[in-house]
């Protein structure tokens, strides 16, 4: 059975994106209990199996790489994405190198994941018991400030081993990574409050886990500053919902965005049908933030201080009006999390709500105009495959769904408080096998979507998942970054923008630089989203390599090349790996030598001299005893 029904969710504005895609993704995947163990009534075993990472494209085919840069021992996987068409990288087997465990250590389980083309990931555990989506933001993950988000209504089950705590995870992108964590509560090892210093390599990992899994010691308001790139996970490990029945425990968890990505506008709608709990949580990065909350019925104003949050209870009817669909405004840049436990139905055993969680993206002209996602497990009796949408009122006629779940773009939501401009609606699949794709496309501007995806997954277990599948930012060329000396790196303003300026006189979407320095992008759009971003390229701090200048020598002589101490390895045209070499004939000879971060090489020309035949003119004539004359010698 297929239908399209009314739900809120999800937003739109002009742009073109294929979901979140990009051509790198960084993760590190949160550690997830076992089993749970007596007293408890349910004795689930394998909840934090299997996990797959999974990819689409629309510029396929792709080929994918997932390596971990901190792990020599961890062979890379590729695979091959083709258009429309899902793959998948089965990580089960690796899950000891995979999970950032233990907390308070620094590891080398980060996940790098690159293509040379444009592609999506998202990572899953697809236990029936505990399931959760995470969808990797790409270039949108990376940055220098992150708040942590929670609920705090849950706690978590307190019979799973290994105990089933909230966390989060921090994955460094470059080498000497200075990361400083402030801890809101008690992490394992620190103090609520302390300031923990740590410094993270390319591909290192570090865990902040909650001392216990009481709903009171979740880590809602810690923050995490870096000096370079880093992205964060966010885990709630078998949360459990209680006054139901004792298979109501379920994971949730998400990717931040930092804080260079938190906007001041949000529209946001429910995400299920009946729920136990339908939260949103609103952080504040700045003291003095004044958040504006209209749902139709309520309009509600809070000002808060750094760190704080305001929870707002989504799911509920005041006046006999259900509020399921809201409009948020800010004067400084809000971090908006949304926590929801639906209830699914047992024919005999009654309600069994089930935790899940996404970051829900600004509105700040953020989305995408191609969104492809996958069936994936669990997979049970009854499952729902749910888009949630958000749209330009203006674009609802511009929606092409593959497959159709019997579109009508005259059935919708308004948004409260934006005048009629976005409205809400929803189109649920029900039938679709495991590995089944599903498009939405729109012709005339951008969207944001969530897919909520929950089910009876067996007899006595359910599960549900969320998560946005749409791009969190418009125009966001990336956080600053370095390259080697002559490499090149690919600056991309993204597609379907009207018009690109680039301050080198470009007016592509994307550009290729070779020099360090300052670039920056100006794009306009239909419907007034004129956007700048800038970008700066430096190189690598290295140490050069020095051969000399170039030589000269005799013939028949030899002269010594010296490529310096220190170094893991040298490479000489000759073959030669050496530090020095000794050469005899005349060329040019070029070493390449290891360094921190590039490869740095130097070359020298030797030229030879030929030895000289010397003459001497012959004597002209007879000179007396005791005089003298000249002898010329000539070569």
């Amino acid at each position: 059975m297929k239908h399209l029904y009314l739900f809120g969710l999800l937003l739109s504005l002009p742009f073109f994106g294929f979901s979140q895609s990009d051509y790198e993704f960084w993760f590190a995947a949160p550690p997830v209990t076992h089993q749970f163990i007596p007293p408890s009534p349910v004795l689930y075993q394998n909840l934090n199996t299997p996990i797959r990472i999974y990819f689409t494209t629309a510029d396929g085919p792709v080929t994918v790489r997932v390596d971990q840069p901190a792990n020599p021992s961890f062979t890379p996987i590729s695979v091959v994405v083709n258009n429309n068409f899902p793959s998948s990288i089965n990580l089960t087997n690796f899950i000891d190198q995979v999970e950032t465990k233990p907390a308070n250590s620094i590891l080398n389980t980060g996940l790098h994941i690159t293509s040379d083309k444009e592609f999506t990931a998202y990572y899953e555990v697809e236990s029936p018991h505990n399931a959760e989506t995470w969808s990797l933001l790409g270039r949108n993950a990376l940055g220098y400030e992150f708040i942590v988000p929670s609920q705090h209504h849950f706690s978590n089950y307190q019979y799973a081993d290994p105990p089933a705590v909230n966390s989060f995870e921090i994955l460094s992108t470059e080498d000497s990574t200075q990361v400083q964590i402030v801890p809101r509560v008690p992490i394992i090892g620190h103090l609520a409050n302390d300031t923990i210093h740590i410094m993270l390599n390319r591909g290192q990992t570090w865990n902040g886990s909650a001392v216990s899994g009481d709903s009171t010691k979740h880590l809602a308001g810690s923050f995490v500053f870096s000096n370079k790139p880093i992205a964060i996970t966010i885990s709630d490990d078998a949360v459990y919902i209680p006054g139901t029945i004792d298979n109501s425990e379920d994971i949730a968890g998400g990717q931040l965005i930092p804080r260079q990505l938190a906007g001041t506008e949000y529209a946001f709608g429910s995400a299920t049908g009946v729920s136990q709990r339908d939260d949103i949580y609103i952080y504040a990065f700045e003291d003095g933030t004044t958040i504006t909350f209209n749902d139709s019925v309520r309009i509600l104003s809070r000002t808060i201080n750094r760190g704080d949050s305001i929870n707002i209870n989504m799911f509920r009817v005041i006046n006999g009006v259900l509020t399921s669909l809201c409009y948020i405004q800010s004067n400084n840049p809000i971090l908006v999390y949304h926590f929801v436990s639906p209830n699914n139905v047992y024919p005999f055993l009654g309600r069994s709500p089930q935790a899940t969680s996404a970051i829900v993206p600004p509105l700040n002209c953020a989305g995408s105009r191609r969104v492809v996602y996958t069936v994936t497990p669990p997979r049970g009796k009854y499952p729902s495959f749910q888009d949630m949408i958000i749209v330009k009122k203006s674009y609802m006629s511009g929606f092409i769904f593959t497959p159709d779940p019997g579109f009508d773009s005259t059935n919708y939501y308004a948004v409260p408080g934006t005048f009629g401009t976005l409205v809400s609606f929803g189109a649920a699949y029900g039938d679709f096998p495991l590995g089944f794709n599903i498009a939405v496309t729109n012709s005339k501007g951008r969207f944001q979507l969530c897919l909520s995806s929950d089910c009876q997954a067996t007899d006595t277990a359910d599960y549900a998942k969320i998560a946005y599948f749409s791009d969190f930012s418009a125009l966001y060329l990336g956080t600053d970054r370095s390259i080697c000396p002559g490499d090149s790196t690919l600056l991309d303003a993204g597609y379907g923008h009207d018009t690109y300026i680039w301050n080198t006189g470009d007016t592509t979407q994307t550009i290729w630089v070779t020099q360090p320095g300052t670039y920056w992008v100006h794009t306009t759009e239909e419907g007034g989203c004129n956007l700048s971003d800038t970008i700066n390229i430096s190189y690598y701090f290295f140490t050069p390599v020095n051969l000399g200048p170039d030589r000269q020598i005799c013939t028949g002589d030899s002269i010594l090349l010296n490529a310096g101490t220190g170094r893991s390895w040298y490479d000489w045209n000759t073959g030669d790996s050496t530090q020095t070499i000794w050469v005899k004939t005349p060329g040019t000879y070029w070493v390449k030598v290891s360094d921190v971060h590039c490869p740095v090489s130097d070359t020298v020309i030797v030229t030879t001299t030929p030895v000289p035949s010397v003459t001497n003119n012959p004597l002209s004539k007879s000179i007396c005893s005791g005089d003298s004359t000249d002898i010329v010698l000539t070569s």
